[in-house]
């Protein structure tokens, strides 16, 4: 019997044909709404590739994930915290890296936004006002990159183009190129009075859950400004509403919520020092053709008996 794929996703069906002439020999199925479950039970998937959307709720993706036939996951995607806890002895792979170029150019775009005071210009700009405003190059800044993994040292490359004191956190402590000097996770409160950015790239644990909360804030300078393109759920939004409005820190950008599309009544649409996207930090032009190929090179090497890439931890949870 030939392999089963099964690919959940509301636009599956726009490059299933492409992956059936790629792969003759494998039978693909589309799950493209949340009332599939007849069929995605009958044709019993060995292999799923789970988009994360709205269209088709996590508790879906579950569900199908639970089929006793499910012998390997694959997440268009970093994060797999929606989509936990997996079966026993699940081989589950993710997209993480593929990318952190683009994602870690945001990165440095809300760097260089603050740094030049864009902000401040448009506000002026609103209230047709001419204010001439010194500004501080990134070259005498410091950044504070925690959670120094593929996106973390995209951005310490580019930052380093532009001559940055690059400083990372991570678990292991071994050297990274472009990184001037790595400290232990349990090193932060130490490690933040220093930094003028900080720039989150850690997965949501238990562990990373309101990392960030008001003692992390209180030890960053009144000047730093925060940027997460990470998880939502890494920051305490209370907490960040607070830093920002009574000054304890000089701005923040993000692009990630703890909900997602974020509620029109949260206090973060007011903030004057906050700057929103709406979780696009990834949405480069074609990045859907970018997680589609990586699934496909992974699905060769499933056919060829070969170990797979970007094999999730499931104890750690990234």
């Amino acid at each position: 019997m030939n392999t089963r794929v099964l690919v959940i996703h509301d636009e599956a069906e726009d490059y299933l044909d492409s992956m059936k002439d790629r792969f003759p020999d494998i039978d693909f199925q589309a799950c493209p709404n949340a009332t599939s479950g007849a069929n995605v039970r009958r044709f019993a998937p060995e292999v799923i590739f789970s988009w994360k959307g709205k269209p088709i709720p996590a508790a879906i993706h579950r569900s199908y994930i639970a089929l006793p036939s499910v012998e390997w996951v694959h997440v268009a995607g970093a994060g797999i915290e929606h989509l936990l806890p997996f079966p026993e002895g699940l081989t589950v792979t993710n997209s993480s890296g593929i990318c952190s170029r683009f994602m870690a150019e945001t990165v440095m775009a809300a760097m260089l936004m603050w740094s030049f005071g864009f902000p401040t210009y448009m506000e002026q700009q609103r209230g047709r006002l001419w204010r001439q405003n010194s500004w501080v190059s990134l070259s005498q800044k410091t950044v504070l990159i925690i959670g120094v993994g593929s996106i973390g040292s995209a951005v310490a490359t580019l930052a380093k183009a532009f001559k940055m004191r690059v400083l990372g956190i991570k678990n292991s402590l071994t050297p990274v190129d472009d990184v001037d000097k790595m400290f232990a996770l349990d090193d932060v409160h130490n490690v933040l009075p220093e930094a003028d950015y900080v720039c989150i790239h850690v997965p949501l644990t238990d562990r990373t859950r309101h990392f960030f909360s008001r003692d992390e804030f209180q030890r960053m300078k009144s000047s730093a400004v925060l940027i997460n393109t990470a998880r939502g759920g890494v920051v305490d939004e209370a907490a960040l509403v607070d830093a920002l409005r009574n000054k304890h820190i000089a701005g923040a950008y993000l692009d990630v919520f703890e909900t997602e599309p974020l509620p029109k009544d949260s206090a973060l649409w007011d903030l004057p020092n906050l700057v929103i996207s709406p979780h696009v930090s990834d949405s480069v032009a074609n990045w859907q053709d970018r997680f589609i190929d990586f699934f496909m090179s992974n699905l060769e090497r499933w056919g060829a008996g070969q170990q797979l890439l970007n094999t999730v931890d499931l104890k750690k949870g990234y």
